[in-house]
């Protein structure tokens, strides 16, 4: 379903006359010398403008000691026009890191290294095309317009096609894998082990009741020949998915949203132990995080337990965080969805994409987090 979430470069947020100086350019290539197994590319971001930018941390590539994405931050698709399975970690940043930005001065580079391969299910002998995230960028030379509501850009990138020549995988290796990451797996101590086992009551709480309240808002009616099917358009509901519609026309991505739902609320039963592993580098700024390859396991951060319990706390909460990372995780019962390349988290931004791209809605995480927790407590 990622393919899905790449349209959300299309609803980025323009806005306001931005100065002609101001360029933010993203280049892309192989590694040379890379391991034949391995498919590392440079992910390059350059200020080619006259003036300093701004780029939010939350929208880059960031890979931990070990190689793993902290989020599936590329788009990466076989000749075929399959996605590539993302097999890296999911992480749930606080609040403040999503905050966090950096600045490039004029004429500066960043660069960020990836091993494609280590967090990417690619096929040998496959042309894969490889995108960047496409980041909104700020000007700082002080000249936007008076009383303007952004001053935002789009970072300028195209997609690199490369041929991925790599030797079938071992035999074993994807079990190597899963057994590599479950070894990671860290037992809480028994105070903490408390606090989240409250916050999953709290979370199993509101994924129930959002599923009842969902599944409340559909009625039917026994007409001459056929049973018609009724839909109570509601304000919680058109804030996080957009207007439904005719309920009697088919339409996948109303499907997607109902089958998530109910999907989550069955989830609850499934988590397994929770871990309290947390690498250092993600300490400061993650609240919870999961792997794709160990399901239904959540692993908690420092950060998590200076929440408030919740839900219905709207700076965040326990509950609401362990809800956000229970749709992650993709099985019988629904699709795991997707942070968007972390491009919209906010309340705000849930209800921008809601209105301006259903199909996106229906994939966003933060979306159905704030529909269970019902931020602004909408009817």
């Amino acid at each position: 379903m990622k393919a899905i979430s790449w349209i959300g470069s299309a609803i980025i947020f323009l806005a306001g006359a931005a100065s002609a100086n101001a360029q933010l350019s993203v280049q892309m290539k192989q590694a040379a010398g890379a391991a034949m197994a391995d498919v590392v590319v440079h992910v390059t971001y350059i200020n080619s403008g006259a003036v300093a930018l701004s780029i939010p941390e939350r929208g880059l590539p960031r890979v931990l000691q070990d190689g793993r994405l902290w989020n599936d931050a590329f788009l990466v698709v076989s000749q075929d026009g399959d996605a590539a399975a993302y097999r890296g970690i999911i992480a749930h940043l606080s609040t403040a890191a999503r905050e966090k930005t950096l600045t490039l001065e004029p004429g500066q580079r960043l660069v960020r290294q990836v091993n494609l391969s280590l967090n990417y299910e690619l096929r040998p002998g496959q042309t894969y095309k490889i995108s960047a995230p496409i980041l909104r960028y700020r000007i700082l030379d002080g000249t936007e317009a008076a009383g303007a509501t952004a001053i935002d850009k789009e970072a300028s990138t195209s997609p690199v096609s490369m041929l991925i020549v790599a030797p079938l995988p071992r035999a074993g290796q994807s079990a190597e894998t899963v057994l590599q990451e479950a070894s990671r797996v860290t037992s809480c101590p028994p105070a903490r082990l408390k606090e989240v086992t409250a916050g999953i009551a709290a979370a199993a709480g509101i994924a129930r009741s959002s599923k009842n309240y969902l599944e409340s808002l559909y009625g039917y009616e026994v007409g001459e020949s056929s049973i018609l099917v009724t839909f109570k358009e509601t304000a919680r509901y058109r804030s996080w998915f957009g207007e439904h519609g005719d309920p009697n026309i088919a339409n996948p991505v109303n499907d997607r949203i109902r089958k998530t739902v109910s999907g989550v609320a069955t989830r609850f039963a499934l988590l397994k132990p929770p871990s309290c592993d947390c690498p250092e580098e993600m300490v400061g700024d993650t609240n919870a995080w999961i792997s794709t390859a160990v399901p239904y396991v959540v692993n908690y951060c420092p950060r998590f337990f200076d929440l408030p319990v919740g839900p219905n706390v709207p700076s965040g909460s326990k509950a609401a965080t362990i809800y956000h990372e229970a749709t992650h995780f993709s099985d019988t019962y629904a699709l795991g969805t997707t942070d968007l390349d972390e491009q919209f988290p906010s309340p705000e931004d849930a209800r921008y994409v809601a209105r301006t791209a259903r199909d996106l809605a229906s994939e966003h995480s933060y979306g159905y987090e704030y529909f269970a927790d019902n931020h602004g407590n909408e009817n």
